[in-house]
Formats: structure tokens, sequence, C-alpha cells
């Protein structure tokens, strides 16, 4: 009896970073009912408003877009989200950083970007890279929110605070 192999799969651990490129970022509501908007301000001591309704806040970690009902529209898994008009999002994630090795807090971080907008992800994602400087050597996650949600972003898109 022949036993004839097409295929070998090969299951392999893939890393935080490699497995960001391969999920599709999800927007499942998070929020169960519907809440008022002073609900909505003591759940999240941020909300930038930025559609009719829709707010980027945080989670102490990431950035993410709720509603007014407090239902979650964009997952908080995002170092950068800039409102680009009616309900389309620029959303960065983070891939990798490295030193500068220059005397002072300067790193390259490296991040992914994506559109989001009503009808869903679009289908291209891309690289690019962002010089950050005074503030560390490295990556932290702490920079995220401590940095506002137009830090991590590709150089176009990108608000400095100083």
């Amino acid at each position: 009896m022949k036993i004839l192999i097409r295929y070998i799969i090969i299951l392999l651990p893939v890393s935080a970073k490699a497995q960001f490129l391969l999920e599709e970022w999800s927007t499942e509501p998070l929020a169960k009912d519907p809440v008022t908007y002073e609900q909505l301000e003591q759940i999240y001591d941020t909300l930038y408003p930025v559609a009719d309704g829709y707010f980027i806040t945080h989670n102490n970690n990431y950035w993410g877009v709720v509603d007014s009902s407090g239902a979650v529209f964009l997952p908080f898994r995002f170092d950068g989200i800039l409102w680009m008009g009616n309900l389309e999002f620029l959303c960065t994630s983070y891939r990798s950083s490295h030193s500068l090795n220059t005397g002072i807090p300067r790193y390259v971080y490296e991040g992914v970007a994506a559109t989001y907008t009503e009808t869903g992800w679009s289908r291209k994602k891309y690289t690019f890279h962002i010089t950050v400087e005074f503030i560390a050597d490295y990556f932290f996650q702490e920079h995220v929110i401590s940095q506002g949600p137009y830090f991590f972003l590709p150089d176009k898109h990108r608000q400095k605070p100083y």
C-alpha cells in the first residue's frame, strides 16, 4: 500500500510582531448595553471627539475608538489613530524599534499602518519608520498613551508634541 504525501504542513510559532500582519483587526463591540455620555466620561478619562458621536480614547495601553453609546467601534490595540474624515481612520501598530546610540534619547520606531472605513479594513497595509527623540532609547508601551493618539503615525500625518 503506497501513501502519497502531497502537502507538508509545518507549524511554527509566530512572533507577536509577525502575528499582527497575519490577523485581521477585530471590530467586535465590547459594550453590551448603550450608556450615557456621562457614563462614557466615567469609563474613559480621555475622549477626543472626532466624528459625530465618535471618540478616540484609550484603555491605559492602546488607543481605540468608541461611539457615544459606549460601543467599541475600533478595538483598543493601536499605538496611533488619526481620524481622516467621515468614518475613516488611519491606525498604526508597533512592529519593532532600535536605538540610534547618539548620546541623547533617540530611537527609530517601526510600525504598520492601515486605513479603516465603515466598509472594513483597506487591503493595503504598509510599514513606516519615525525617529522618536527626547523620550527614551527604545520603545516602551507607556509612550503610547503619554504621547497621545497622533504621535505614532507616519511622518506626513504625525503631530509632534514639541
